[in-house]
């Protein structure tokens, strides 16, 4: 739109043992323009990640998004995924999206890589 967006997020994790839980609480408020009718909107993720031996992880989290107009729907939306850690840099993640409402796809596949800086 050309305006400026902020954001605002609190995000919350425990580990406890080999399981790490977390959660994620937000405030989007979006830059008003003539051209489009966008509302600021909350948003909130809940999700649990347990470590299988030393480099794995098996992950689920649970996305909810309000609507960003009044011509759009609410998203729910289900991620599992897997993570891999290659040495203390490199971590490599397969995962999958389910969305449950018109404003989600309907199903995504993707791979993630990350490098961590020495």
């Amino acid at each position: 739109t050309g305006e400026l967006d902020l954001g605002y997020q609190l995000d919350f994790y425990s580990t406890l043992e080999r399981n790490t839980y977390f959660s994620t609480l937000g405030y989007r408020q979006r830059g008003k323009t003539p051209l489009f009718d966008l509302e600021n909107s909350f948003y909130a993720s809940l999700g649990m990640m347990r470590q299988y031996g030393d480099n794995t992880f098996l992950g689920l989290i649970y996305d909810y998004r309000e609507r960003a107009s009044s011509n759009a729907f609410e998203s729910h939306e289900l991620m599992p995924f897997v993570s891999y850690n290659l040495g203390k840099q490199w971590n490599f993640m397969l995962y999958t999206i389910v969305g449950f409402t018109a404003s989600s796809a309907d199903q995504t596949f993707g791979l993630q890589a990350s490098y961590t800086l020495p």
